[in-house]
């Protein structure tokens, strides 16, 4: 027992040595550096945190620190350590200073500026001042945050916030006036680029998509439900807009759907093909498509077609590609008259690295959700508690009461056997509300597909009653 609580002691050391923290030398690396994807598109994966701004302008005039607060989406993972900066849209460049208290758990380092980024080893959910240097700011100017977060799981994850735009107070009215009277064309693309990053994974147009909308073409969006992967595709056209889901990194052989309108009917369709290797021709995938939950839209005014779209992991179609793998992706857009195919093989670049669709899953709150807690409830309180009872009571508790007998059974056997019996049929109602909370499926995703099969293997063994009679009885015990 002693060495066991050594070898855990030893253990805990050892890992917590090995955790990284943040220091004087741990600076981002600069966003003109950063690997774009090629045309400067940008994946954006997902993430249990985000970077929350309190507001969506700022005057540097008013003598007030702009806030930020880091918060986690998840509520089994808490935010430990952070390093945060803010930066110009325009130019990707560090700028402005943090405020920090003497008493607070932040630390000031200069990377591309001075006392241009905020570190914590031991952040406990406090806001964040940001204010800029006397360095003067255009009104116009947009700025966004970004931020290296370590979480209580140890990994660690880059997250960027939303834009700010720097206004000017004296000529707020007149700014307010212009921007009433002149429509704002790409306001539609902030709700596509809402939850980019947080509950959703992105492949956005631009690498400033995300944090400034308005200069977005296409944002391609999805997330994995643990049945489906539901995609969203909005981009600006008057005719097509295609996404191309590829093994590799060449045009062939690849899924492609197409989210179309047709301008001499204003039909809107959203069609699934396959096109082959050396071959210029899109085959269609029918009758069954295998595409779900399809719905289209078109924005004559502002000249955007939006399309959603469900598709399964995989299908049992040799022409369909298996989402359980991973895959390049690439996004394309075409005006009247314009051919898919002749565009695709002229243009086709695809995204840098490849993309695992039904890796994240966002595990937002359902009216379901207490069905798992039921779950882990009634597991905890029957190989927790009452195995652990059942356990002791056979291993320590049989030369107790040795001339008395519970039920025709000595003392120990009787409270045993019927606690084990609580312990089984405790199992087998907590297996059954995990059956019902995945719809009667079966759980295939990593570490739920091992809890669930280790989990059958325990419920399985305690519901054998095996005969002693027809056992022998050394075998009967060393099988027990």
């Amino acid at each position: 027992m002693i060495k066991l609580v050594v070898i855990a002691i030893v253990c805990f050391l050892t890992r917590e040595s090995f955790q990284l923290n943040f220091d004087r030398n741990s600076c981002l690396q600069p966003a003109s550096e950063q690997n774009k994807e090629p045309d400067g598109h940008k994946i954006i994966g997902q993430s249990f945190f985000r970077l929350e701004l309190l507001t969506s302008q700022y005057d540097p005039n008013a003598n007030e620190a702009l806030k930020l607060r880091p918060i986690t989406l998840h509520h089994g993972i808490s935010i430990k350590k952070i390093l945060v900066q803010a930066l110009l849209v325009e130019s990707g460049r560090t700028i402005g200073s943090w405020e920090s208290s003497v008493n607070s758990n932040f630390l000031l380092i200069n990377c591309e500026n001075e006392k241009d980024t905020l570190i914590s080893n031991n952040y406990n959910g406090e806001i964040i001042y940001w204010q800029p240097n006397k360095e003067k700011i255009l009104s116009g100017s947009k700025i966004y945050f970004r931020a290296s977060i370590i979480g209580s799981n140890e990994e660690l994850v880059n997250v960027e916030s939303k834009s700010v735009e720097i206004i000017n107070s004296k000529n707020l009215a007149k700014t307010q006036s212009k921007n009433r009277s002149k429509r704002d064309v790409f306001d539609f693309f902030k709700s596509a680029t809402e939850h980019c990053g947080s509950r959703r994974s992105c492949y956005v147009s631009l690498n400033t998509c995300d944090v400034d909308p308005k200069t977005c073409n296409f944002v391609l969006s999805w997330e994995y439900d643990g049945q489906l992967v539901n995609f969203e595709l909005t981009g600006l056209s008057k005719a097509w807009i295609a996404v191309v889901l590829s093994d590799d990194r060449y045009l062939g052989n690849d899924n492609i759907i197409v989210c179309s309108r047709y301008s001499e009917t204003d039909r809107l369709s959203i069609d699934h093909y396959y096109k082959k290797k050396d071959d210029s021709i899109l085959y269609k995938i029918e009758p069954e498509d295998h595409l779900k939950n399809k719905d289209i839209s078109y924005n004559a005014n502002e000249a955007y077609i939006n399309c959603k779209f469900s598709r399964p992991k995989t299908v049992d179609n040799e022409f369909v590609s298996d989402l359980s793998k991973p895959h390049f992706i690439y996004v394309e857009r075409g005006a009247p008259g314009e051919m898919i195919v002749e565009k695709l093989n002229r243009l086709f670049q695809p995204s840098e690295s490849q993309v695992e669709f039904a890796r994240n899953i966002y595990v937002s709150t359902s009216p379901r959700s207490w069905l798992v807690k039921v779950h882990a409830i009634l597991g905890i309180i029957a190989w927790v508690f009452l195995g652990s009872i059942g356990i002791l009571l056979a291993r320590y508790y049989k030369p107790l009461w040795p001339n008395h007998v519970l039920n025709s059974f000595r003392v120990w056997f009787s409270f045993h056997r019927s606690i084990m019996i609580f312990v089984t049929l405790l199992s087998l109602l907590s297996l059954l509300f995990a059956l019902v909370e995945l719809n009667w499926g079966w759980s295939s995703n990593g570490n739920d597909y091992l809890h669930s099969v280790l989990g059958l293997i325990v419920i399985i063994c305690s519901c054998i009653n095996v005969n002693k009679k027809k056992i022998k009885k050394n075998f009967f015990y060393y099988f027990y």
